[in-house]
């Protein structure tokens, strides 16, 4: 299994962000990587360098499961819809904003202006190119989880043939931290 974390605009330990998950599901028996993708530097550039270091460690590690925050749920379905990666079975996308973000949002929250924002705005092209490719033979099952923004905006985040369950009490990032989104992740990955 990979865990993915989300956008960061700081510098960040990824071992950190993926503390609650990687225990969790280590105590069920699940061997659990981490990835290193934006090296725990802030994310300011574009997308295609994130999928270029994503693609490499899918190669290498060859997750079955993979655990998505946010931004990382958008570079996985890249991977699974556009450039047609196989052997995932599942993706746990934890509050991935797949219609984008309107503008008004990002600048409530502080985001920069930098490349990888562009592409998740709301009308972004590679957004409309992801939500408007055929999907054709996609083996991935997957499950959106969302917490208090997918209540608060769930168009936001809405994806057709996904599971969808939401906490409405838990925010975006508590999704990776909170005892009942991760019974949830592992009943999921584990159907």
């Amino acid at each position: 299994m990979l865990f993915l974390p989300g956008f960061q605009k700081r510098s960040f330990n990824a071992l950190e962000k993926a503390e609650a998950i990687k225990l969790f599901l280590e105590n069920r028996g699940w061997w659990v990587e981490v990835s290193n993708y934006g090296h725990g530097r802030p994310m300011n550039l574009p997308t295609s360098i994130y999928l270029e270091e994503l693609r490499s460690e899918f190669e290498q590690i060859r997750p079955k499961a993979v655990v998505a925050h946010s931004l990382s749920g958008i570079l996985v379905r890249c991977l699974i819809e556009i450039e047609r990666m196989r052997g995932i079975e599942r993706l746990v996308m934890l509050e991935s904003p797949h219609n984008g973000v309107p503008s008004w949002l990002l600048r409530i929250f502080g985001y920069p202006n930098w490349p990888v924002i562009w592409e998740v705005k709301k009308g972004s092209k590679l957004l409309a190119h992801l939500n408007t490719a055929p999907r054709g033979e996609i083996d991935t099952r997957y499950c959106q989880i969302g917490g208090m923004l997918a209540t608060i905006a769930p168009g936001i985040f809405k994806m057709s043939g996904a599971y969808v369950k939401d906490f409405p009490g838990v925010t975006h990032s508590g999704l990776r931290t909170n005892s009942m989104v991760l019974e949830e992740i592992a009943r999921f990955i584990e159907r």
